[in-house]
């Protein structure tokens, strides 16, 4: 009897946990703020701009505008295996980073533009706009240094 008793008390925490967990995982896969970071949009340290709206930065990353203040944007991008990459694209543009490349794939064949170079880390993207005169580019807000100038941060 008590061999059967402590049984069900097992089974019964067992079922609790498993429900804990289910609920965790729900809310940190399926709700989409839970558990990612905030995003930094950077310019070189020089760039005559010091904010952009969430529109423009729209527009400069999907080709539609070609220039950051006086100087032409170049776009750094993150590597199509970073994290943010996704989320940087929904946040921003509405679209996936595939349909994203698609884009940019339409327009480098008509020669109207020239995609975002991607670059495999935060320190790689930093270094790049900090050397390029109308440099721009999108890293984890917490990467961010004093070598560049945050003009915009996506929660």
């Amino acid at each position: 009897m008590q061999l059967k008793s402590c049984s069900q008390m097992v089974k019964k925490s067992l079922q609790k946990k498993s429900s804990k967990v289910v609920l965790f995982s729900f809310l940190f896969f399926i709700h989409p703020t839970i558990g990612q970071a905030e995003i930094a949009v950077i310019v070189n340290p020089g760039s005559s701009v010091s904010q952009l709206t969430q529109e423009q930065i729209k527009e400069i990353f999907l080709g539609s505008t070609t220039t950051l203040g006086s100087d032409t944007a170049m776009l750094f991008d993150q590597d199509s295996s970073s994290a943010i990459r996704e989320s940087f694209y929904q946040k921003v543009t509405g679209k996936s980073a595939r349909s994203v490349m698609a884009t940019w794939s339409k327009l480098v064949f008509t020669g109207k533009g020239k995609e975002p170079k991607a670059l495999n880390s935060d320190k790689a993207i930093i270094e790049a706009v900090k050397g390029s005169k109308g440099g721009i580019g999108y890293v984890e807000a917490k990467s961010v240094d004093a070598s560049v100038k945050t003009v915009h941060t996506i929660p």
